[in-house]
């Protein structure tokens, strides 16, 4: 397993989902300050990662964002909707991988100015993955015709 697989796991299961026009990895801040942003937008960030024993946790947040009405007439039903985007896409996640917390999953609403004003959700949830590879012997390999690499 590997972050290109869970990142096409995630955009699979955001892009089904209802709402979801387009799905980016990264930094929200400097994804959402972009001029090119194709609304409703879930976004993937991964903080950072820890191995456990046997398991690699992925500590990961999720967005979920739309552009805001000049009026915001949209923001309590767009909030509504990005809880309910979030909560999808992690309970389909949820199959494929442990998640932590998923039935008290904490998802909190937002409006902020980025390019544009927006309004959505954002949560942090940990995903759990099996660590089937040996990551502890990432050395590269002895030669096998007794020369050294590098030499002159």
């Amino acid at each position: 397993m590997n972050l290109t697989t869970l990142y096409s796991k995630i955009e699979q299961y955001a892009l089904n989902t209802q709402t979801v026009k387009s799905y980016k990895t990264g930094n929200p801040y400097i994804l959402l300050n972009s001029l090119h942003i194709d609304y409703p937008i879930f976004i993937s960030d991964l903080n950072y990662i820890t191995y456990q024993d046997n398991v690699i946790e992925e500590h990961m947040s999720f967005y979920m964002v739309y552009r805001l009405a000049n009026d915001s007439s949209n923001i309590y039903t767009d909030q509504d909707n990005a809880f309910k985007v979030i909560h999808n896409v992690l309970k389909h996640l949820a199959d494929d991988y442990e998640l932590e917390g998923i039935d008290t999953l904490q998802i909190t609403p937002f409006s902020q100015k980025f390019a544009d004003i927006c309004c959505g959700a954002w949560c942090d949830a940990t995903v759990y993955i099996p660590n089937d590879e040996n990551c502890l012997d990432f050395d590269k390999p002895e030669p096998d015709d007794g020369t050294e690499e590098g030499g002159d």
